[in-house]
């Protein structure tokens, strides 16, 4: 049974919901402004980012929960290239092209990730570890190696992932309650 779309009167309340989720998110960025939590600050870049990757998995907890563990397994995935390249041999022997041999040998492991049920959502790990680089290069100089360094990139980009993951819920169940009492009304 397929659903005939919303008049665009009835539509129309969906994108400012989602326009008022995504304000009261940039104000909560606001507020926190450069102030820590959990360890690291809340990027609101990131959660917006989580927040998308919410839908393209599928919109429910589990998919939401493989989104996380793809963040999670992105972050650890750039930690190892970090920690490879950054190895004495790396940098004596292969210079500016140091990252090429772990990028190369980690990017194998992740794409045999879509094999294993819940780390499937090789898309997070992408684009997590596309995060780790450009916090790494934000925060730093893109080479540290150090516990504390990871630790802050990782658990910014956590935090902020799970804070994306919130208001994809909080989207998926607004709008789900708003379209039933729309086409119950009717």
């Amino acid at each position: 049974m397929s659903t005939k779309p919303l008049p665009f009167s009835k539509f129309i309340w969906i994108p400012i919901m989602i326009a008022a989720l995504a304000t009261i998110m940039m104000a909560v960025d606001i507020h926190l402004g450069s102030k820590k939590v959990y360890g690291g600050a809340v990027c609101t870049f990131i959660a917006f980012q989580a927040w998308a990757m919410y839908f393209m998995a599928g919109c429910n907890i589990k998919d939401g929960i493989r989104v996380l563990l793809g963040y999670i397994g992105g972050i650890a995935a750039s930690i190892a290239i970090i920690e490879l390249a950054t190895l004495d041999v790396s940098v004596k022997y292969m210079g500016d092209y140091k990252f090429l041999i772990p990028v190369f040998l980690v990017v194998i492991l992740v794409i045999c990730a879509e094999r294993v049920p819940m780390i499937d959502f090789v898309p997070a790990w992408f684009v997590s570890a596309g995060m780790y680089f450009a916090m790494t290069n934000f925060w730093g100089t893109g080479t540290e190696s150090t516990f504390e360094f990871h630790q802050s990139i990782a658990l910014a980009i956590i935090v902020s992932c799970i804070w994306g993951l919130i208001f994809g819920f909080v989207t998926v169940l607004l709008r789900g309650i708003y379209e039933k009492m729309v086409r119950s009304s009717n």
